[in-house]
């Protein structure tokens, strides 16, 4: 019932005639059910979500017609209290920046499991770079204390490719490290277009628990 919970939370932040950003999961999801029939226009990083918006008769438009977002929902695959997170499974994360940079508010929706006091780095932060710095991009990386390998594909051979024609870079990091030292070390590398830690992006979260439904406010 979490989820649903999350998601009827998330509702409640939405207004009619809003431009609304709705990222992946099965949150989101959900929070697309129940916002069917309102008079809203979707855009969104993720094909699939937009295909789902069209199958439930919502508005919709592309990332590149739209100059900003009235308020924007994702998921996450860790947060922590400051609600510095990563989002590194779906390899979406570039067009999911720039969504997040479009919107007045950015909230991530997330079960209690992935809020923690500090990131863990459980799962990997991962680049998407330009095929001609592949090598030198994991040469500084490996020389700064990283691991990095390319993510391969699953039900392809060869590496994963992103939307956009680019490469992604999984990277290894260890679970003691400060995120903000994280965060330095990935930016202005020359070949890399993004990365999966969204270091102080997010605006709200909507976290569901035993306890109901919190919502946390990032300090701005």
């Amino acid at each position: 019932m979490s989820r649903e919970q999350c998601a009827q939370a998330a509702l409640g932040l939405i207004r009619p005639g809003m431009t609304v950003g709705m990222g992946g999961g099965s949150t989101v999801a959900l929070l697309i059910g129940l916002a069917a029939g309102t008079d809203i226009t979707v855009v969104s990083p993720s094909w699939d979500t937009l295909r789902l918006c069209r199958e439930q008769g919502l508005n919709t438009a592309s990332l590149q017609d739209t100059e900003s977002v009235d308020i924007a929902f994702d998921g996450c695959d860790e947060l922590d209290m400051q609600l510095n997170a990563l989002k590194s499974c779906g390899g979406i994360h570039t067009r999911e920046k720039i969504t997040a940079a479009m919107a007045e508010d950015y909230v991530l929706l997330a079960d209690s499991s992935k809020l923690a006091d500090s990131l863990s780095f459980d799962v990997p932060v991962v680049l998407e770079v330009l095929e001609p710095a592949l090598a030198s991009v994991r040469h500084k990386l490996e020389k700064a204390g990283y691991t990095a390998q390319l993510r391969c594909g699953s039900g392809k051979t060869g590496p994963v490719v992103t939307d956009d024609g680019h490469l992604l870079m999984d990277l290894t990091v260890p679970a003691d490290a400060d995120v903000q030292s994280v965060y330095r070390d990935l930016q202005d590398l020359p070949g890399v277009v993004e990365n999966s830690l969204f270091y102080q992006v997010a605006t709200k979260a909507v976290i569901s628990g035993e306890n109901g439904i919190e919502i946390i406010e990032r300090n701005r």
